[in-house]
């Protein structure tokens, strides 16, 4: 089951996840698979090199779209699912819970 999928900023790889894991489709090279259970959103950092998956237990994963290597996990300190993840600039907003959170990404915080 796929739950959300996005569009590199390049236009050349596609970003998908769902009930278990992810992958990171591109019209270059192989698949990347991205680990994990109930996916529930994702989206591209502005550069293109960095995937976030926000998964059903309130945390945000940081990988490189490059091989699907986890960097870090941000917690939401939340006890519900990530509904929403966009990085218009370079800070990623994410829904969780009842919550609206903005993160510095450089910092990850």
């Amino acid at each position: 089951r796929v739950y959300d999928v996005a569009w590199a900023p390049n236009g050349r790889s596609l970003l998908s996840v769902g009930q278990v894991g992810g992958f990171v489709w591109s019209l270059d090279g192989p698949r990347v698979a991205l680990e994990g259970d109930e996916l529930m959103r994702a989206c591209w950092h502005v550069d293109g090199s960095t995937v976030f998956t926000g998964s059903s237990q309130g945390k945000i994963d940081v990988r490189s779209a490059a091989d699907g290597a986890l960097a870090t996990t941000l917690d939401t300190s939340q006890d519900d699912e990530v509904y929403g993840l966009e990085m218009p600039s370079d800070h990623l907003l994410a829904g969780a819970g009842n919550t609206m959170q903005l993160w510095d990404v450089a910092r990850a915080e």
